[in-house]
């Protein structure tokens, strides 16, 4: 039986690794054949509200605070406003709220789901969205961040990401975001997973307004993901 860990999330089996990541991998196979010709954004929300309905694991991972110590290796300070793409149910966000001056923190999941399960503190705005135009808000931010975000999205979304993020950013914004690179365009488990060549990411990125940096990796770089610092060329309005 599953125990409440608090929260709303049940606490897993213990169950050694290699057939957890099976059960997840047939979970996988099932809900894109399932979603197969549907738009991407429509598959991972569905996979997001399954991971809701099976529970995360650890509300209180290890790496939670790594986020805020990149942002603050980048020059971050309280008085700063952040946006946090894809900021799930704060695991990572809720230090940065803590961290900065009341209002200062606005985060944006695909998933209501996931961000019913947030408590958000200090007046931090939490927002639905249904694609990556950043329509939703007029506010222009010094900090952007998408942590371990990228990857999940295809290349269509990836590129309505990279050409619209200037939007919300300023002549001295910081975009910070980890992603995976390859040799070319990649995908796996089902393609909830991508993996894309940092020429491809400059190019569409230059096509945004944006210059693209890759830094050497942090304690915040996931599943084996490449550390990116973009800024705007000149401001775009």
């Amino acid at each position: 039986m599953l125990r409440d860990r608090g929260n709303g999330f049940p606490r897993r089996h213990s169950m050694n690794k290699s057939f957890r990541r099976g059960i997840d991998y047939l979970r996988g196979a099932y809900l894109y054949l399932r979603w197969v010709g549907k738009p991407h954004f429509d598959y991972y929300k569905a996979l997001m509200s399954d991971d809701v309905r099976r529970g995360f694991g650890e509300l209180n991972p290890v790496w939670a605070p790594f986020q805020l110590e990149r942002l603050i290796a980048h020059g971050i300070k309280p008085q700063h406003t952040l946006l946090d793409i894809g900021c799930g149910y704060l695991r990572g966000g809720q230090y940065i709220i803590d961290y900065l001056e009341e209002g200062n923190y606005t985060g944006t999941d695909i998933s209501p789901d996931i961000l019913s399960l947030a408590r958000p503190t200090k007046n931090a705005t939490l927002i639905v969205i249904s694609d990556n135009k950043f329509n939703e808000t007029a506010r222009k931010f010094d900090y952007v961040q998408a942590n371990s975000v990228l990857t999940l999205l295809d290349p269509e979304q990836m590129e309505e990401l990279l050409l619209n993020v200037h939007k919300v950013m300023h002549k001295d914004s910081v975009f910070l975001a980890n992603v995976p690179l390859s040799n070319k365009i990649r995908s796996r488990l089902w393609k909830r997973y991508f993996a894309y060549p940092l020429e491809w990411i400059e190019k569409v990125a230059r096509r945004g307004g944006l210059s693209v940096e890759k830094l050497p990796r942090d304690r915040a770089c996931m599943e084996k993901t490449d550390l990116l610092r973009m800024r705007l060329y000149t401001e775009k309005t």
